[in-house]
């Protein structure tokens, strides 16, 4: 996923703010 999150930074925001607000990449895809 690190591929995908530095060539598309913010469509990876984006679904960040989509599935769970408030979360980070980080959080949707490690917690």
């Amino acid at each position: 996923m690190a591929t995908i999150s530095e060539r598309f930074p913010a469509v990876m925001a984006g679904m960040a703010e989509y599935f769970h607000p408030g979360r980070t990449v980080d959080d949707l895809f490690l917690g």
